[in-house]
């Protein structure tokens, strides 16, 4: 039986993109807001960021290539990674590692920094 992709999207087995949910790049956006970049505009899931992450004087960022919210749910509950969890963002889409890395470095969409694989 073939599966359309609207079947899939609607069983939460893909995540449609949407500007409306933060993602990757609404965080480094906010981390970058946050660390005095004034050139960004301040979307509402950039806006929310900000107001959760709060000023600070230090910001540390952290990339787990490949962690994902499936394997944070297999975790026990009291391990630090799900004891720290304070929200769910969105990978950048497509979200191969090239493309996320670009991402963040470049606070950029993969439409706009045009990486999308290694090659």
């Amino acid at each position: 039986m073939q599966v359309s992709l609207e079947d899939l999207f609607a069983q939460g087995t893909l995540i449609r993109p949407s500007p409306d949910r933060a993602n990757l790049v609404h965080l480094i956006r906010a981390l970058a807001t946050l660390a005095g970049v004034q050139d960004f505009e301040q979307s509402p899931p950039i806006a929310e960021l900000v107001r959760e992450i709060g000023p600070h004087d230090h910001l540390i960022f952290v990339l787990l290539d490949g962690l994902g919210m499936n394997i944070i749910r297999r975790l026990p509950g009291d391990s630090f990674l799900c004891r720290s969890l304070k929200r769910e963002i969105n990978a950048a889409c497509p979200s191969t590692t090239a493309c996320a890395l670009t991402a963040v470095a470049t606070a950029a969409y993969p439409n706009r920094h045009c990486v999308t694989g290694w090659f």
